[in-house]
């Protein structure tokens, strides 16, 4: 975990990574044991969770933007709610 009072830590960074780790685990539930990258999770997905995958990476190649991550967060909110109800 990185040092908050160093002003390196990145809560939308920290947030989009703890739910690509989510998509991560379900795709292993669901597919078997297999390394992460993008690629391959964005391949594993059912389309429920590759529309969250999609808003990440999104995300991600913003370099995690805080106005896109604030208008996205209703959507955000609503992928991970239709997961966490059936995660597989």
């Amino acid at each position: 975990m990185p040092k908050i009072s160093k002003g390196d830590f990145s809560w939308i960074e920290y947030v989009c990574k703890n739910l690509f780790r989510v998509c991560y685990l379900i795709n292993q539930i669901n597919k078997g044991s297999h390394i992460f990258s993008y690629k391959t999770l964005i391949k594993n997905s059912n389309k429920k969770d590759k529309e969250l995958v999609n808003l990440l990476l999104k995300l991600k190649k913003s370099d995690w933007d805080k106005k896109l991550f604030i208008s996205n967060l209703p959507k955000l909110i609503k992928l991970v709610d239709k997961i966490s109800k059936n995660p597989t």
